[in-house]
């Protein structure tokens, strides 16, 4: 507030407030991103060690090619990323009941088949 016949105060521009806005919801997306790029990785990583450990076990089966169109789906800013949408993910003969549990946590969309006992 300004005094009575004093200078007026100084206001801040409105730019101001929508740079420091922009700013903030720019971070929660950038962190948003990262987050799923993230989980695209995990992703990537699992695929790999099931193809590794199933060529050491001698499976003959690989079921980790991604799925048709129109049938399990994820969200469509993953598919941008390069993400695949998987109908059927076999695990390894040598695999544990916590690699059954992360691949369900990895790949939701997904039917996580454990190999015969």
């Amino acid at each position: 507030m300004s005094k009575i016949g004093g200078p007026p105060c100084a206001r801040r521009p409105r730019w101001v407030f929508w740079l420091a806005a922009s700013w903030l919801a720019m971070t929660v997306f950038a962190i948003g991103l990262g987050w799923q790029v993230q989980h695209i990785r995990q992703r990537r990583q699992f695929l790999q060690w099931i193809e590794r450990r199933q060529l050491a076990c001698g499976d003959e089966q690989v079921f980790v090619d991604p799925a048709p169109a129109g049938h399990a789906k994820i969200p469509f800013w993953r598919r941008w990323l390069g993400d695949h949408a998987f109908d059927e993910i076999a695990l390894p003969c040598d695999s544990t009941p916590s690699d059954d549990e992360r691949a369900k946590a990895l790949f939701p969309e997904a039917i996580v088949r454990r190999p015969l006992e």
